[in-house]
Parts: structure tokens; C-alpha cells; sequence
């Protein structure tokens, strides 16, 4: 009879680690596929409902840099920022916080150098990268981007851009 009740304790103290086991795995399993769907529903709603916002933001960052000397060119900088702040990922954001720290830092009153040049440029430029990524899920480069619209772009500003790249960790 002691055999009898040793077996039959055993084996339900077995039952219950193993339950106990099975469940705790079950829990963090779900947990996991939990914040992968939530994840998987918030880039599917961006890709979904703002691809053409994030095509028509990507284009105005792009003219800000780039056409900035056109007289024609009506781009409110404010609004500008506000949709950035609401349609682009966590990496425009931050590359947006690094330019308006640079843009309100900047003392007009200073002749550009090659050296602020180069970090305006890496700045604005690096935005539009994370834009391009946001929108097509594509890598670009900041120098590639920036030798395709600077026609004076050479080696001794591809090695400031590349210091700017380093320091802000792009």
C-alpha cells in the first residue's frame, strides 16, 4: 500500500511540474507572437494608409535640400516637421531631433564651411534616407544620395560627409 501511494504521488507531482512546464512555455510563446502580430499590424498600417503621405513627405524633404534656391518652392518647414513627426519611424524621428537641435544651434551670421556644409547636408540628407527606408524598405546610402544632386561633390567633401555620417551614427 506505501509502494502504491509513493507511485501514485510521484506520478501526480510529475503531472503538475510538467502542466506547470507546458504552461509557462505555452505563456511566453504567446506573449512573443503577441508583440510580433502588434508590431506586424502598426507597419502594415503605415504601409497601407500613409504611402502616399510618406511619398508626398519624402518628395518636400527632398526639395528642401535640394531646390532650396527655388524662388517657387513653398514648403512650410512647420508642417513639415509635424508630419515627419507623425508619419516617420523611430529613426526619422531621431534624425529629425538632430536636425532641428543643428538648425536652431546655426548662427546665420557665419560663413558656411566645408565642415557645416557637410553636416547640413549629412542632416537633411539623412532624414530623407530613413524616409526612402520608411517608405520602400530600401537602404540608400547618404553619399550616393548626395553625389547624385551635387555636381561639385568630390573627395575632400565625401571625407567630411563620411566624419558627419560617423559622429551622428548614421
Amino acid at each position: 500500500m506505501e509502494v502504491l501511494s509513493i507511485i501514485l504521488s510521484s506520478s501526480l507531482v510529475s503531472g503538475v511540474i510538467t502542466t506547470l512546464i507546458i504552461q509557462t512555455n505555452e505563456s511566453k510563446l504567446n506573449k512573443r507572437n503577441n508583440f510580433h502580430n502588434k508590431n506586424l499590424q502598426v507597419d502594415n498600417f503605415f504601409r497601407n494608409i500613409s504611402n502616399e503621405k510618406l511619398l508626398r513627405l519624402l518628395n518636400d524633404w527632398h526639395d528642401i535640400l535640394y531646390r532650396r534656391e527655388d524662388e517657387e518652392l513653398k514648403i512650410d518647414e512647420i508642417t513639415l516637421v509635424r508630419r515627419t513627426l507623425f508619419y516617420g519611424s523611430a529613426e526619422t524621428i531621431r534624425r529629425l531631433s538632430l536636425y532641428q537641435s543643428y538648425i536652431y544651434n546655426l548662427n546665420p551670421e557665419e560663413e558656411e564651411s566645408l565642415q557645416e556644409m557637410a553636416r547640413g547636408g549629412v542632416l537633411i540628407t539623412g532624414i530623407i534616407v530613413s524616409l526612402k527606408k520608411d517608405f520602400s524598405n530600401e537602404d540608400v546610402s547618404i553619399e550616393n544620395i548626395m553625389k547624385t544632386y551635387l555636381p561639385w561633390y568630390n573627395d575632400e567633401f565625401d571625407e567630411e560627409v563620411k566624419k558627419q555620417i560617423a559622429i551622428y551614427n548614421y
